[in-house]
């Protein structure tokens, strides 16, 4: 599956996260963006690397919940 963009909700859904983790690690700096959002009506764009950051987030959480 090759895409051309991510936005937040896609890359919830493919995480299993909740979005304001991706939206709370967006504000962190750490997801890294193709297109910053310029206002309402527009969003962001994340880079595919995102999915592997966000992965890792819910594989540390799993890990502390043992």
């Amino acid at each position: 599956m090759k895409q051309k963009h991510l936005t937040r909700k896609e890359l919830s859904h493919l995480t299993d996260v909740k979005p304001y983790v991706v939206a709370y690690y967006t504000s962190l700096g750490r997801l890294p963006l193709i297109h910053e959002s310029l206002g309402a009506g527009d969003y962001n764009v994340y880079h595919p690397e995102s999915i592997n950051i966000l992965l890792e987030f819910v594989d540390t959480k799993s890990k502390s919940r043992e």
